[in-house]
């Protein structure tokens, strides 16, 4: 356990250049890594001290995670086409059902917030289920509901994961509790996810630059959203495909709630990891539609 502001600095940084670098995948072509040089440069805008900050030294600790925060930004940016993954109607469903399982465990009867983000997810959600369990050919705005959806169960599933009281050494670098470095470096993978799932979110809002007409940012968005259309691969999910992932990883879940066999932020993340992509190759149809 560490409670050096500085190797925590660079450990939660160093989390986040892994993740940027299997998002990114990249084959080291010149072009490629000019984009990652730059990226590297605007990372160090991080440094900058605020309008009104008055005691820089005591947030230094903090404006070295601007930097790679800011890095990340900027290499999602930069990797917009390249970095935006493939969603199928399996993991959309595999998806769903995580964050629901992370919703549940952190669940308030109580909280008035938590209330508000059940009421708000349990629409789409429901519509995921008709999605999972109807064999038909959507329309581009369906795909495009359903690739916004999935952006939105990243952030939620990721947002309850992170860890953010192992982020307080940013702000408080005289009272640090012991931190584990691999903890600290697994939050900087998860806060990577955050990052990405938050750009591709604020890409389809639909707000003007300076000296840019309505007409110009609006075709710059329908890019954007056929971009996240065309990633929804619309593979023929069956119905009994959909009722096995609904028993074998609600089950999974449940048996979790009832036995604690493990703890849920593990099994959440391993869940992220393993079971979308498992689930997408054995139900993946030789073709997809047209």
């Amino acid at each position: 356990m560490i409670q050096n502001p500085l190797l925590l600095s660079l450990c939660f940084g160093g989390g986040i250049i892994l993740q940027i670098l299997l998002f990114v995948n990249y084959d080291w072509s010149l072009e490629k890594l000019k984009r990652v040089l730059k990226s590297l440069g605007i990372g160090l805008l991080g440094m900058m001290p605020g309008k009104h900050e008055n005691n820089y030294v005591h947030n230094f600790y903090l404006h070295i995670c601007s930097c790679f925060v800011v890095f990340a930004f900027s290499v999602i940016a930069f990797y917009k086409k390249e970095i935006l993954p493939t969603v199928t109607e399996c993991s959309l469903l595999s998806y769903s059902l995580i964050f629901w399982f992370d919703f549940v465990c952190i669940f308030n009867p109580e909280s008035g917030f938590d209330k508000t983000i059940f009421a708000i997810a349990v629409i789409p959600s429901l519509f995921t289920l008709v999605v999972a369990f109807t064999i038909r050919d959507w329309s581009f705005r369906v795909n495009l509901f359903c690739y916004v959806w999935f952006l939105f169960l990243i952030f939620g599933i990721y947002v309850i994961q992170i860890s953010f009281g192992e982020l307080a050494f940013m702000f408080h670098p005289d009272d640090i509790r012991p931190i584990y470095l691999p903890h600290l470096f697994l939050t900087g993978m998860t806060f990577t996810y955050l990052t990405a799932s938050c750009f591709y979110l604020y890409i389809l809002i639909p707000l003007q630059k300076k000296n840019q007409t309505y007409e110009e940012r609006m075709a710059i968005w329908r890019e954007d959203a056929r971009m996240m259309a065309g990633r929804f691969v619309d593979y023929r999910m069956t119905a009994p495909q959909a009722l096995v992932i609904l028993l074998l990883q609600g089950g999974l879940y449940a048996s979790d709630l009832i036995y604690r066999w493990t703890s849920p932020a593990l099994l959440v993340n391993l869940s992220v990891v393993f079971l979308p992509p498992i689930f997408s190759v054995i139900f993946r149809k030789a073709s997809p539609r047209a």
